[in-house]
């Protein structure tokens, strides 16, 4: 090849590369421009007046401050995520931005249900109209805010979440299964997106989303986060009340459920008064010797077990049977794969009980890192538990075991020796 020839080749080169460079530079360009628009988006959801609207839609309650701070925070985490999704060449980009879009949306409701307005066009809430938010929506505010999806979570989505069912009730049953079966992440996610769509079709403030409020609390609750399931128990007791009045039997629903969650946080007293409450609703309606009084004396006698009564236990689960013989025969899956840390506590119990003690041990201390840090009766078990096992951390979850004791007083105290020995070794 003569030297004109390499030349014009070496020259040839050069221009594609420069056309190449040119069309890369100017696709750069476009991108980065197509990705400059996240703090208008982020505006169109949370802004300055919609920022003074929840101020006065929460005015008087004393976790004002820290809803609107999170908004603040999620808002500008969103928009942070926005940038790296949006700038990413990524085989998945598409569904991360999908997954934004549903994030910023969801903000965007929750902030103008706060604010006591509403964006949906409806004959009876026009767009923009202003609403007072009553006591349940102020109540329910802060876990509304903490069950909101993090932005940051779409950075790493690789597929597109399922699709609800378009009846928020059947989501309502699947929530329900899924929570049955230990798979909190799947009760969660279809909870909150049948929550959600209930919302769309009968209002925020509607005595519908009692029902949704109870399971998602359930939820909440097998976390360890009793605070915020105290919270959606608050708020289907106000919607049930508004709607029916205090002395309706679907009242008795929601104090059911507020009696589990008193019961996991130890609080036997309050948990015993609650279920009086419900059966006392139920009886006046449907009559002493219902079935659906049994899950009530079942729940009495979970209480007198953990108060340390085996006699008035053995008597309440008795009646619970005569009234619902199905309770009897009801068994509780125990799914190895569960993320429920109740069930990953008792598979694990077995597995001690068996004599195995290192598998136990990595499933005792799973449970306790998933649990939150509010005392309850599942992080108990489950430190005590790991106190048993041949394991360095035996330990420390003596010692956590013996707080919790301290945190619950009313729970049978017989293991409370054994922790504080277990505690004091090395």
């Amino acid at each position: 090849m003569s030297r004109n020839h390499r030349s014009l080749r070496y020259a040839l080169i050069l221009a594609a590369a420069a056309i190449v460079g040119a069309v890369l530079g100017a696709q750069h360009v476009a991108s980065s421009k197509a990705c400059s628009d996240g703090p208008a988006r982020r505006l169109g959801a949370w802004n300055t007046a919609l920022r003074s609207g929840v101020r006065a839609g929460l005015a008087g309650v004393p976790w004002s401050a820290n809803v609107i701070a999170a908004l603040d925070d999620m808002s500008a985490k969103w928009e942070a995520s926005y940038r790296v999704v949006c700038k990413a060449e990524s085989p998945h980009r598409e569904v991360r931005m999908q997954c934004l879009d549903r994030t910023l949306d969801r903000l965007r409701r929750l902030a103008t249900s706060l604010a006591g307005t509403s964006d949906r066009t409806m004959p009876d809430a026009p767009a923009g109209q202003p609403a007072s938010l009553d006591a349940a929506g102020r109540l329910a505010a802060p876990s509304q805010v903490e069950a909101l999806p993090l932005a940051r979570a779409c950075e790493t989505t690789d597929t597109a979440e399922p699709e609800p069912p378009a009846d928020p009730h059947a989501a309502l049953v699947a929530a329900t299964r899924a929570l049955e079966r230990g798979d909190l992440t799947g009760a969660a996610t279809t909870i909150r997106a049948a929550r959600d769509r209930a919302i769309d079709l009968f209002g925020d403030h509607h005595v519908e989303l009692a029902s949704y409020d109870d399971v998602l609390a359930d939820v909440e609750r097998a976390r360890g986060k009793l605070r915020a399931a105290r919270a959606l128990h608050d708020q289907s007791e106000q919607l049930r009340t508004l709607a029916y009045g205090p002395e309706d039997r679907s009242v008795a629903t929601s104090n059911y459920h507020r009696a589990l969650t008193l019961l996991e946080g130890g609080e036997l007293g309050n948990a015993e008064r609650a279920v009086h409450q419900a059966l006392a609703l139920r009886g006046n309606a449907l009559g002493t010797t219902s079935p659906e009084l049994g899950e009530l004396y079942a729940t009495l006698a979970a209480i007198d077990a953990a108060r340390g009564d085996p006699d008035s236990a053995r008597e309440h689960a008795a009646k619970a049977a005569q009234l619902d013989p199905s309770l009897a025969t009801r068994a509780v899956p125990l799914d190895p794969a569960a993320s429920a840390p109740a069930m990953v506590v008792t598979i694990a119990t077995a597995q001690l009980a068996a004599g195995d003690h290192e598998k136990p041990a990595a499933l005792f201390a799973r449970a306790l890192a998933t649990l939150s840090n509010e005392p309850n009766r599942t992080a108990l078990a489950a430190a005590l538990g790991l106190a048993q096992c041949d394991d360095p951390r035996a330990g420390q979850a003596a010692r956590t075991a013996v707080q919790l004791f301290l945190a619950m007083p009313e729970l049978d105290r017989a293991q409370l020796p054994l922790a504080r020995e277990i505690a004091q070794k090395p």
